[in-house]
């Protein structure tokens, strides 16, 4: 399928989602969509960043690749390929784009990592958390999110759903600034402020710099700093090393590294549960 503009055909899709050919092309042009942005983001030098784009696109050629579409297969290990390349691990990346010559830029991608010219790994976040009012939150009404605080910016793929909370971390007029999760990463986006229920604020203090520590008693890891937000599926066992990057009362936030994917993640767990060093 060739299409100049993934973003236009995923809202068309959309549309029509009761059709099971238009999940699947939706299914297919939301993966595409968001190796567009890793290009995008990677062409910027926001590799953190860009690493949650390809993670984000896995899951949709995941999905793909159990029913064969089209090329979901190769693309499905073409981003993985991308993620190699962003973490260092060369040699992988190199036998997967081998092996799908056509594909994207595999090929340009192959030649230059054959040739020596790696980027930099990922190995820290790019985001820089700062001293900021957090103010919990709960939607209201499904609500798409945008790059500025104004339906003139571009309108994000991520959308969230009515009962979820998230963090208030600014505002600019009729629209907050908020923060919440997409595939574990924390991100930030602009939505309406009609569609969101501020709650009690809370202030979070975060280090100038990071504080090494350790988990010592297995523990959940949080959306926010309190036990109204959800809980993700991640749980952290005794012993993992954790980087502090700031506290809210009870609870701290953490960066940690993923062990499935070895990628930094970051959550909220109860102080109690960790020691620093």
């Amino acid at each position: 399928m060739e299409l100049e503009n993934y973003a236009d055909a995923v809202e068309a899709f959309r549309q029509t989602g009761n059709y099971e050919q238009s999940k699947t092309l939706l299914t297919y042009c939301q993966g595409m969509l968001l190796i567009q942005e890793a290009n995008e983001l990677e062409g910027k030098g926001y590799l953190y960043e860009m690493l949650g784009s390809l993670k984000n696109a896995e899951s949709y050629f995941q999905l793909l690749s159990g029913i064969e579409y089209g090329e979901s297969q190769k693309l499905l290990y073409y981003v993985q390929a991308r993620q190699f390349e962003a973490k260092g691990l060369t040699q992988k990346a190199i036998d997967l784009y081998a092996e799908l010559m056509g594909i994207c830029d595999s090929d340009d991608r192959y030649l230059r990592l054959i040739n020596g010219i790696v980027i930099q790994p990922v190995t820290t976040p790019s985001v820089i958390y700062n001293k900021l009012t957090h103010i919990a939150a709960q939607v209201y009404q499904e609500t798409h999110t945008y790059d500025g605080p104004g339906s003139s910016y571009s309108k994000n793929d991520t959308i969230i759903f009515p009962d979820m909370f998230i963090s208030i971390v600014g505002q600019s007029g009729e629209w907050y600034l908020v923060e919440t999760t997409h595939d574990q990463y924390l991100i930030r986006l602009w939505v309406p402020k009609i569609r969101v229920l501020r709650k009690e604020p809370t202030e979070p203090y975060v280090f100038n710099s990071c504080v090494n520590g350790i988990i010592k008693n297995s523990t959940d890891i949080y959306y926010g700093p309190g036990q109204e937000y959800l809980i993700t599926e991640k749980v952290l066992e005794p012993g993992t090393p954790v980087t502090v990057i700031g506290e809210d009362g009870m609870y701290s936030l953490i960066e940690f590294v993923n062990e499935t994917n070895q990628l930094p993640m970051c959550g909220w767990v109860t102080s109690v549960n960790l020691t620093k060093k």
